[in-house]
């Protein structure tokens, strides 16, 4: 199938890796043997009884349907194949169940920033005292983690007290690589309390790092007291700082999180403090910390799924509506607004 039928295709949002799948679960048949009776059994088999012990989400399914059936399009549009009984995509599609949005408490909150910056002060290194920062921002500011993680100095306005966002880490990728916002349109948010004071201290901390060689970072180290500056001193001996520009200040990364460090540390923090216990624990990640901004923002007068839209970056009004329900006011302010 993969050499018969992919050769013609040209699409990027239908990889060739879901069509291997696909070949894995049911084989590599003659196209004419893909019928609704098939994909209803294979339906049943990786939402039921699962595929070699393992289960899929019904996204996944239509995922794989998806490709398919343009696929099958593709195909008969141009005139390489002729389907004499094509299957029933359309009634074939599973069901998505929507889980509950879940957001976390105040004190929650209060807690997981306690926990990370207990973790902090006990450790002194500077991946800790980063991922203390980055729960605390994004506990204000609700940024993807893809987002976080490609922020630069020059993105931080000090004296206008904004931020913007631009650019994201391309997590899903084969090859990690900086690509735009998942709307692919940049945001400038308002900074203030303590995010605007971290951010602060951030930038002071890349501006010392670019300022002073290993070796004499290693000696203030050793004369500095025991304390926050101490930390940073041992971090810039050490090399810890990874993401400098030397040529250029502004586009020095903020932090050297990965994806992989933030969700292990989400999961040590999970398990620290009882969420790996909830029924719906795997809902406690690290995008519960954007839908609880989201529905704090919502929460404010006058604050409409438009405003949130633009706020979160939402490719579309939909992903904002999950949060608020529209009224005649949010469609008024609406008007003639599109995402910055």
């Amino acid at each position: 199938m993969i050499e018969s039928v992919w050769q013609y295709l040209e699409d990027n949002k239908n990889p060739p890796s879901r069509i291997n799948t696909l070949i894995k679960m049911v084989g590599d048949l003659d196209l004419s043997l893909i019928t609704t009776e098939l994909l209803m059994n294979l339906k049943r088999t990786m939402l039921i009884s699962g595929v070699n012990g393992k289960r899929y989400k019904e996204r996944t399914f239509n995922h794989l349907l998806s490709t398919l059936r343009t696929t099958f399009e593709t195909l008969e549009r141009t005139g390489v194949y002729e389907f004499k009984n094509k299957p029933n995509f359309k009634k074939l599609a599973a069901s998505i169940r929507e889980n509950k949005i879940v957001c976390y408490s105040d004190a929650e909150i209060n807690e997981i920033a306690e926990y990370f910056k207990s973790i902090s002060n006990k450790t002194g290194s500077l991946v800790d005292r980063e991922m203390y920062e980055y729960f605390v921002i994004n506990s204000n500011l609700g940024l993807r983690p893809a987002e976080y993680y490609e922020l630069r100095v020059g993105d931080i306005d000090l004296e206008n007290k904004t931020i913007t966002i631009s650019r994201a880490l391309k997590t899903h990728s084969t090859t990690l690589k900086v690509g735009t916002t998942k709307n692919a349109n940049s945001r400038t948010l308002p900074l203030g309390g303590i995010t605007l004071k971290l951010l602060s201290d951030i930038c002071d901390r890349v501006n010392l790092a670019l300022s002073l060689e290993r070796s004499e970072a290693m000696e203030l180290y050793l004369k500095e007291p025991e304390g926050y500056l101490k930390g940073v001193y041992y971090s810039i001996a050490r090399g810890r700082y990874k993401g400098l520009d030397r040529e250029n200040y502004k586009n020095c990364k903020i932090n050297n999180l990965t994806h992989s460090i933030c969700v292990s540390r989400w999961k040590d923090m999970n398990k620290a403090l009882g969420f790996d216990k909830r029924i719906n624990a795997k809902e406690y990640n690290q995008y519960a910390l954007r839908h609880t901004v989201a529905s704090r923002l919502v929460s404010l007068k006058k604050f409409s799924a438009y405003k949130l839209m633009q706020y979160l970056g939402h490719k579309n009004i939909q992903s904002s509506l999950k949060y608020v329900h529209l009224n005649i006011d949010d469609i008024r302010d609406g008007i003639g607004v599109g995402v910055c």
